[in-house]
């Protein structure tokens, strides 16, 4: 599993095939769920957009706002 950290907010990825959102603010308030094509093993946040890297060789980016998938 994998997790990133700004100032707002932590995002962990994890081999449920998931990325999921917390908020610092309100004490790690469950936020929002990414589903993911596989494993997650990698990721990085630029801004409100993460990049995933997954089992199957996938590479998917994900808006952290609407948890929408933008690419993948």
């Amino acid at each position: 599993e994998g997790w990133v950290i700004n100032l707002e907010i932590v995002i962990t990825g994890s081999a449920d095939k998931s990325l999921k959102i917390f908020d610092i603010a309100s004490g790690f308030k469950h936020f929002g769920t990414m589903k993911s094509t596989d494993a997650v093993f990698c990721m990085e946040t630029f801004d409100d957009i993460t990049i995933a890297g997954t089992g199957d060789g996938s590479i998917l980016a994900y808006d952290n706002n609407s948890q929408e998938c933008l690419y993948g």
